[in-house]
């Protein structure tokens, strides 16, 4: 009887060893395959990030991306534009109109917060929002723009324009959204 159940208890201990091996395989699996799908997202800006430009600040990445831009040397400063906003500042780069815009922000910006992104922000390492303020001083005034569109000015009074920045994969700063 003993022997009985000598056996039954190795054949038990055998089972339960190899639920807890499958199990740990196919935890092991699963991780791999996020890691691996992660990796796969962010090997683009990974790339990106090597190959262009950035600042150790994100003022920095500013003066450089404006001394580009008084240089008339649009490329390079698309290359201190981070990588999923870049296409839409091509675009509007073509017009010397918005140019013009850019360069008259003034040289300096007042910080507002950085912050670590967030979780599902796989292609970035800490984001920053900077600022200046400007005053309007107009009444505040209704265009008509067509197919019941209205365009409405900004009421007179002091209003703040936001300039957000990413902090990118190999640790530069690059600017997001002017």
């Amino acid at each position: 009887m003993k022997k009985i159940f000598k056996i039954l208890g190795i054949i038990v201990g055998c089972i339960l060893a190899l639920i807890i091996i499958l199990w740990a395989g196919y935890y092991a699996y699963v991780n791999y395959r996020v890691y691996s799908a992660i990796h796969a997202l962010k090997k683009p800006y990974i790339e990106d990030a090597k190959q262009s430009l950035g600042a150790e600040t994100p003022m920095l990445a500013y003066y450089e991306f404006r001394k580009a831009l008084q240089a008339d040397d649009i490329n390079t400063a698309l290359l201190y534009i981070f990588e999923s906003s870049r296409e839409k500042y091509k675009e509007e780069f073509k017009d010397p109109k918005r140019i013009k815009i850019y360069l008259d922000m003034p040289e300096d910006l007042k910080e507002e917060s950085v912050s670590q992104c967030a979780g599902e922000a796989f292609a970035c390492e800490q984001t920053a929002i900077y600022y200046y303020e400007y005053e309007v001083t107009s009444e505040q005034k209704e265009y008509e723009i067509g197919d019941g569109y209205k365009f409405i000015t900004e009421e007179p009074g002091i209003h703040r324009s936001y300039t957000n920045f990413i902090k990118n994969l190999v640790g530069r700063w690059q600017i997001d959204e002017l």
